[in-house]
């Protein structure tokens, strides 16, 4: 590796892999929609909820509430109901899902915030038992 080569360069394998991450965690948030569709004993729509999906995902790029509040659920809900969907249907469907997707995951990220201020951003010896730092120094 050169000078003017960065140093740490994702390379083509790390980056392959990042997408397919990338592409499976959104195909479970996919399924995550139906189940709760399915939970609630809906019939799941699944060319509507592709639609659904992707536009919800295009729209929530602009980041203009803090977790897509309002407009996840909204853009969701209204393409739900362009593909077919019955509204009650489509808004108890998007509603049961961002409640398990979002709002029930949102503990677990203030936890992990208030543990990471309390220690200055830091984990130390006694807390990291995944030796995160250690595999990122090794690197």
């Amino acid at each position: 590796m050169g000078d003017d080569e960065p140093r740490d360069a994702l390379g083509a394998a790390r980056l392959g892999a990042a997408l397919a991450l990338a592409g499976a965690n959104w195909l479970a948030d996919l399924a995550a929609l139906a189940v709760a569709f399915a939970a609630l004993g809906l019939a799941v729509p699944w060319q509507g909820l592709l639609l659904a999906y992707a536009v919800t995902q295009l729209v929530t790029t602009i980041p203009l509430l803090p977790g897509s509040i309002g407009l996840a659920e909204g853009s969701m809900a209204a393409a739900l109901v362009c593909s077919g969907v019955h509204p009650t249907e489509a808004v108890a469907g998007v509603l049961v899902y961002r409640l398990v997707s979002f709002w029930l995951v949102l503990p677990t990220g203030w936890l992990a915030w208030t543990f990471l201020r309390r220690h200055g951003g830091r984990l130390d010896e006694a807390t990291d038992c995944l030796s995160v730092r250690s595999a990122v120094t090794a690197d």
